[in-house]
């Protein structure tokens, strides 16, 4: 395990080409970057991997009340010592898949040397079908039971699920009226469509902006990887 300096935090990782390029998605892009209106959020962060998006909150919003996701117990192992390295307070680990249904999941992990844990997930080979994967089973849970346990409004909701963003939140779309904001990442797979999830969205309720190489695209010209930005309307 390796670590560096991420101000104000020191940040352990595995994998150094997979810390960087996610570094520079979230510290240097600002792929989750919203103006929220308190300063003590309550913020999801399902896909959490080992913690840099977590970080990022924290860093906006010390004072936030975070709940963070990851499945992967690789991942999870290192998402838990940099929330205790850095001393950080009002963060609750969750060591589970967001599914659509059951307690149990299968996802698939990255199995050639270099480890690219990040796109472990329920897809045969990545969302990309381009690695070479092996198979695990993990504790999984709904969103719509983790929006039930909160008991209070949601100021942000990040998905970063990798391809099962659609069954996530048409499971939980009853429940979506106590979220603000959602960030998501959608990812493009057989499975599940980009018009559908705006669809299910927009009928909870948001107004939803599309977001790609940083700026403000159409979802008719959107290819391949593409941030969801949606806000709850007035």
């Amino acid at each position: 395990m390796q670590s560096t300096k991420l101000a104000p935090f020191t940040v352990w990782f595995h994998q150094s080409g997979e810390f960087h390029t996610i570094k520079r998605e979230i510290f240097g892009n600002g792929v989750y970057y919203t103006e929220l209106a308190t300063s003590k959020p309550v913020i999801i962060d399902a896909g959490a991997h080992i913690g840099l998006a977590t970080l990022y909150f924290k860093k906006m919003y010390p004072d936030a009340l975070i709940y963070a996701i990851e499945p992967l117990e690789e991942n999870y192992k290192i998402l838990q010592k940099n929330v205790f390295e850095n001393q950080l307070q009002d963060i609750e680990l969750i060591n589970a898949a967001l599914t659509d249904s059951g307690s149990q999941t299968i996802i698939h992990l990255d199995r050639s040397p270099i480890q690219w844990w990040s796109t472990a997930g329920r897809e045969e080979g990545a969302w990309n079908h381009q690695q070479q994967t092996s198979s695990r089973q993990v504790p999984a849970i709904q969103l719509s039971d983790l929006l039930q346990r909160i008991n209070q409004s949601v100021d942000l909701l990040k998905l970063d699920i990798e391809g099962s963003e659609q069954h996530v939140l048409k499971e939980a779309r009853s429940y979506l009226g106590k979220v603000k904001n959602i960030i998501i990442e959608f990812h493009p797979i057989k499975t599940q469509s980009l018009r559908q999830i705006l669809t299910i969205l927009e009928n909870a309720g948001f107004s939803v902006e599309l977001w790609q190489d940083g700026k403000p695209i159409s979802a008719t010209k959107v290819r391949g990887l593409v941030y969801i930005h949606a806000t709850k309307n007035p």
